[in-house]
C-alpha cells in the first residue's frame, strides 16, 4: 500500500532528491509528555495523594495513570476526660517544666506567697491524688488576694473550665478548706499512720515533692545528715521504736521548718481517710456477697 505525503509545507535547503521522507520531530501531532513539561494543577484533596510522590520513571509508566489507593494516616490521639480542666496531660511533670522555664512569673510568686513550700507541694501534686478541680481550687485559694496572678496562672496552664469564676477562694467546698487551712491539721495524730505500714512505705513515691522539701530544708538548716536521719525515723517500725519516741523525734527534727510538719500531718490525714474508705468498701462488698449466698440458699430450699 502506497502513502502520499504532502510536502508542500516542508522547507529544504537542497533541491536534490531525498530518500524516503519522514515527518520531522517538530511536527509530530501527539508528542509524549516529558518530565519537564508543566503539569496542570491538580484539584486539592483531603488526603495525601501518593501520585505526587512517584519517581520520574513511574510517571512514564503505563500504570502511572491508574488511580492510587489513598494513604492511611496514623493519628495518635488521646481521648480527654471531662475531669481534665487544664492543658497538661502529665500534670505533675509538665508543671515542673513550667516552673523551671517561667522564672518571670514564678520568682515573684515565690516571694508573694507566705507559704511557698506548701503552694509548691500543691503544684506538683499528681492528678491521681488531686483532680484538676480540687487542684485549681487550692491554687485559687492561695492566690485569691491577687486575682491578676490567678488569671495569669490560668493562662499559663491552659485552664479550660466552663466559667472563669469557677476557681476562687469563695467557692471552695468544706473538704478543700480543710486541706488548705493549716490549723485544721493541728490535731492530726501522727502515730495513726503506723497502723498502715504498707501506706507509709509508699510515701516517697506518692509524695516526692514533700521529700524534696524536707531534704532542702533539713540539709540547709539542720545538722549534718538531718534528712537521712529524718527518713530513718519516719520509716522505723514499731518493733524498734515506741510510738511516743517516734512522734517526739519527728517533732524535734522538723522544728527547723514547721511547714513540713503541717504537710506531713495533711498527708497522714489523707492516707488515714483513704484507708478507712477502702475498709468500708471492702466491708460492704463482703456483706453483699454474704447476702447473695444467703439468697441462693433460700432459693435452693
Amino acid at each position: 500500500m502506497k502513502h502520499s505525503i504532502n510536502t508542500t509545507n516542508l522547507q529544504h535547503s537542497h533541491s536534490h532528491s531525498h530518500g524516503p521522507l519522514t515527518p520531522p520531530e517538530d511536527v509530530l501531532t501527539s508528542p509524549l509528555p516529558t518530565i519537564n513539561e508543566p503539569q496542570k494543577p491538580r484539584k486539592s484533596s483531603v488526603t495525601f495523594d501518593p501520585a505526587l510522590q512517584f519517581k520520574n520513571e513511574e510517571i512514564l509508566s503505563p500504570t502511572a495513570t491508574e488511580s492510587p489507593q489513598p494513604m492511611a494516616i496514623d493519628l495518635n490521639a488521646h481521648a480527654v476526660p471531662s475531669s481534665i480542666l487544664v492543658s497538661l496531660w502529665d500534670r505533675e511533670n509538665e508543671m515542673r517544666d513550667l516552673v523551671k522555664h517561667n522564672h518571670m512569673f514564678f520568682d515573684p510568686l515565690r516571694t508573694h506567697l507566705p507559704n511557698w513550700s506548701r503552694f509548691e507541694n500543691t503544684l506538683y501534686c499528681p492528678r491521681s491524688q488531686l483532680n484538676d478541680e480540687a487542684w485549681m481550687s487550692r491554687i485559687g485559694k492561695a492566690l485569691e488576694a491577687n486575682p491578676s496572678l490567678l488569671d495569669r496562672f490560668k493562662d499559663l496552664v491552659g485552664y479550660i473550665g466552663n466559667e472563669p469564676d469557677d476557681i476562687n477562694g469563695n467557692q471552695l467546698n468544706d473538704d478543700d478548706e480543710e486541706s488548705i487551712d493549716a490549723p485544721e491539721f493541728d490535731n492530726v495524730d501522727l502515730v495513726n499512720i503506723r497502723n498502715f505500714p504498707n501506706r507509709l512505705k509508699k510515701f516517697p513515691d506518692s509524695y516526692p515533692q514533700f521529700f524534696i522539701n524536707c531534704q532542702q530544708a533539713l540539709d540547709s538548716n539542720g545538722p549534718a545528715n538531718a534528712y537521712e536521719h529524718f527518713k530513718e525515723t519516719l520509716f522505723c517500725p514499731r518493733s524498734q521504736m515506741t510510738d511516743d519516741m517516734w512522734e517526739s523525734s519527728l517533732n524535734d527534727q522538723l522544728k527547723v521548718a514547721p511547714i513540713l510538719m503541717t504537710q506531713l500531718k495533711e498527708i497522714i490525714a489523707y492516707e488515714a481517710e483513704e484507708e478507712e474508705e477502702e475498709e468500708e468498701e471492702a466491708e460492704e462488698e463482703k456483706e453483699k456477697k454474704g447476702r447473695g449466698v444467703e439468697s441462693e440458699l433460700q432459693e435452693d430450699v
